[in-house]
């Protein structure tokens, strides 16, 4: 499921990213028509209406990537917490403690046993 969730956020962050190419190099361009445009003109409104709304799409492209890098941040935590806890109780279920005096103690098992290795 890690795997998925981490593959599901990269895929998105890309998405994005091809998204926000096209769409900046369309922005540049209409801001070069801007400045091409004699302001009287009322083609000058439409190029510089076209400008305001790239911008808007562009401010809110930059909020979903931000957004994706913050769950990226988060699956990526949650992936290393579920790594350490798995590691922590397999672990516990493998490695038996030791009782004071060198004996294998295994949980539930009853009286400790020698352990040959000492004895």
């Amino acid at each position: 499921m890690d795997s998925e969730m981490s593959q599901c956020v990269r895929s998105m962050r890309l998405m994005l990213h091809d998204l926000a190419q096209p769409l900046s190099v369309l922005a540049g361009t209409v801001d070069l028509l801007m400045m091409e445009v004699d302001p009287s003109s009322p083609q000058f409104h439409e190029v510089r209406h076209l400008s305001e709304q790239l911008q808007v799409i562009l401010n809110k492209m930059e909020a979903i990537r931000r957004l994706a890098r913050q769950m990226s941040t988060l699956v990526e935590n949650v992936v290393s917490d579920e790594s350490r806890q798995g590691l922590r109780l397999r672990s516990a279920e493998t490695s038996p403690p030791n009782a004071a005096d060198g004996r294998i103690v295994w949980p539930g098992a009853g009286p400790a046993r020698p352990n040959p290795a000492r004895d």
